[in-house]
């Protein structure tokens, strides 16, 4: 939450992707509703930034995608749900 506040504050800040249903976790970090999108699985939306030094539009897709993650607290307990 520290570091979401401080990008927040940037002048500049990024606009955030988030998987579906986890927006209300972004209370309190000073993002407005328009810096945010969830996407569902296999879902895209496009965002539309400038870059090089000629500052030319591009738009760039991304795509939320289904992820396992796996916990461990030791060397030897990898994988154990």
């Amino acid at each position: 939450m520290t570091t979401l506040k401080a990008i927040a504050k940037r002048p500049n800040r990024p606009h955030v992707f988030l998987p579906l249903n986890t927006i209300r976790c972004m209370s309190g970090t000073g993002f407005d509703r328009s810096d945010m999108t969830e996407l569902d699985w296999w879902e895209t939306a496009d965002l539309s930034v400038m870059v090089g030094e000629d500052r030319q539009p591009t738009v760039l897709t991304v795509t939320g995608t289904p992820a396992q993650h796996f916990t461990s607290r030791t060397p030897f307990d990898k994988s154990v749900r």
